[in-house]
């Protein structure tokens, strides 16, 4: 689902300016005259022409530069230099152009990643990718913002919502007893009809003992188990034949990790052991709806009665999807560990892992804890609202984008040409009409911007402002 994203208070406050452009500041324009000399460099080999915007090649920032205190700059979107020779002196500026995109050379407003940060994509879809920080992945120009997120254990989340019960939190893993723990995961009468994938990864602590792994069975449902003879079995209850439609895979070793992984396309039925077929049934069916949740480590029983068949065995990773992976999809997913590749149809995942994402992986929304939008420092420029203390209906005459220029510019707010920020109500400073001021928040810090948290918002159902405004089905959180 495409989120709503309210990016802080920050943010609101270019909103409420009028919206965000990229215009220049006027005395910034590519000076095309006898006093300026440009070079152009391709990989340090000299050349004739600025290279295409689809070239490959990346303005490389920190090569760049010019004499005489002149300022160089680049515009992405019109991809041209921006030049600023503020004494008019003959200069010559280098543009050095690079196949190696490197953090921090697009304009010197690049975000720090500190920390546990992690560089993300937000795709239209709400899919979170970790970035490739080896190709931009960003854009002011084209208002596309630096996202990064935070991730969570889940079994810290699931702690915090009450459905951690007994099970234990080791580095990398949970290990569940084999007495009395499970981990309760939701998602009870869920209607799978005739699709769907399942995955765990494990470990065995004990054997001789017929263990239901991960779950929703009672009359109903689907699940993964281990039988008395350490035998692997994927199952689930047809509503066609009435019964549990089961196969079986081989002897699985004590203390050895193992992904099993359990779809079913309508037709047949297939187990997976490390992303390898192991066995298959050719049946008809469609899945009968379990009344009960999904449970981590014993069978979920009626609500009214205590769970059975509790698991002795440590969990790392498990997932649920409402469609049937495909045998490349399971073996690209579930093979040494489970890893999302597509999310198109994903219910659940949780990951007790201390899991470093490759780039372009998707991070499940399931472990990220929060999010974190990038706010490079900006100027603005100033308009004259006029006089607006005796205004008795909405006036849209004064409506219009304001122009917005975000650089690397100090946070003294002595740049010249500037207008010095008034910092006390009611101070004008030496602004004026169509001068560019630096946004107060960014003065006196030592950061060419920041990370601001990240929200979601809406009002499910509200049908009025009136609703809205008294919070009905608010579905706000923090994210």
């Amino acid at each position: 689902m495409k989120k709503n994203i309210i990016l802080g208070i920050l943010l609101a406050s270019l909103i409420v300016l009028g919206g965000i452009t990229n215009n220049k500041h006027p005395e910034q324009e590519i000076i095309k005259n006898e006093n300026v000399n440009l070079a152009i460099y391709l990989e340090n080999e000299q050349t004739t022409s600025i290279p295409s915007k689809d070239s490959g090649y990346y303005f490389d920032r920190e090569k760049s530069s010019c004499t005489n205190d002149a300022y160089i700059n680049w515009d992405s979107v019109s991809w041209s230099p921006v030049i600023k020779n503020a004494h008019n002196y003959p200069v010559r500026c280098e543009l050095h152009f690079t196949t190696t995109y490197n953090e921090g050379i697009l304009n010197g407003t690049d975000p720090i990643l500190k920390d546990e940060l992690i560089p993300v994509e937000i795709e239209d879809d709400g899919t979170v990718r970790k970035a490739d920080l080896t190709k931009p992945w960003y854009s002011y120009a084209e208002q596309k913002w630096a996202n990064a997120v935070i991730t969570q254990n889940s079994y810290d989340a699931l702690t915090n919502s009450g459905d951690v019960h007994g099970a234990t939190k080791n580095d990398g893993y949970v290990s569940f007893d084999g007495v009395d723990d499970y981990i309760d995961l939701g998602l009870e009468n869920y209607d799978f009809g005739t699709e769907f994938t399942i995955s765990i990864s494990l470990r065995l602590n004990s054997k001789s003992k017929y263990q239901e792994i991960f779950n929703n069975f009672e009359t109903g449902g689907i699940g993964i188990g281990v039988n008395a003879e350490s035998r692997p079995y994927f199952s689930f209850y047809n509503e066609l034949s009435n019964k549990y439609e089961q196969i079986v895979g081989p002897i699985l070793e004590l203390e050895k990790d193992y992904v099993l992984t359990g779809t079913y396309d309508g037709s047949v039925e297939k187990l997976y052991l490390n992303g390898s077929l192991v066995n298959t049934l050719e049946v008809e069916g469609i899945v009968k709806e379990s009344p009960e949740p999904f449970f981590l480590g014993a069978n979920p029983q009626p609500s009214s009665v205590e769970p059975i068949n509790f698991s002795d065995a440590d969990i790392k990773q498990a997932q649920i999807y409402n469609r049937a992976l495909s045998e490349e999809e399971v073996k690209e997913s579930a093979s040494e560990s489970i890893k999302v590749v597509d999310s198109t149809g994903l219910l659940r995942y949780v990951g007790f892992t201390n899991k470093s994402y490759e780039n372009n992986e998707i991070i499940p929304e399931e472990k990220i804890e929060s999010y974190f939008v990038w706010i490079p420092k900006y100027r603005y420029q100033l308009w004259d609202l006029g006089q607006y203390d005796s205004l008795t209906e909405i006036d849209t005459s004064k409506v219009h984008e304001i122009p917005i220029i975000f650089g690397d510019y100090n946070t003294s707010d002595s740049v010249e040409g500037e207008c010095t920020t008034p910092m006390e109500s009611g101070e004008t400073g030496n602004c004026a009409v169509g001068d560019y001021m630096t946004h107060p928040a960014f003065l006196s810090i030592p950061s060419t911007g920041f990370w601001v948290g990240k929200f979601e918002t809406g009002y499910q159902g509200a049908n009025s402002v009136n609703e809205a405004e008294q919070n009905v089905n608010d579905s706000s959180k923090i994210i």
